[in-house]
């Protein structure tokens, strides 16, 4: 599964509309069935990928213009990391 923000409005009141199924939020956050996430793309919807593993994301984790939140679980920390054109930025999740 991947995390939709977005501030699109479908059909129904708060909903996002992709491809014939309303998705409603859960505590503000969409979640789009992985299948569907190009559709979604395409749709104008921006996807942020939720990820976790020992040590912090390198630029081989994170493909260049792409954001992620990312866990780190030998510290705890959460991040959300962009790789801007091959370097690495942040900002702790708190």
């Amino acid at each position: 599964m991947a995390v939709a923000t977005t501030n699109m409005l479908g059909p129904a009141a708060g909903c996002i509309h992709i491809n014939g199924t309303d998705y409603k939020p859960t505590n503000g956050v969409y979640v789009i069935p992985t299948a569907i996430v190009g559709l979604a793309e395409q749709s104008g919807l921006e996807i942020v990928n939720a990820k976790s593993a020992a040590g912090a994301p390198t630029v081989a984790n994170i493909p260049a213009g792409v954001s992620e939140v990312w866990k780190n679980t030998s510290d705890g920390t959460v991040k959300l990391y962009y790789n801007d054109g091959g370097t690495l930025k942040s900002v702790a999740l708190v």
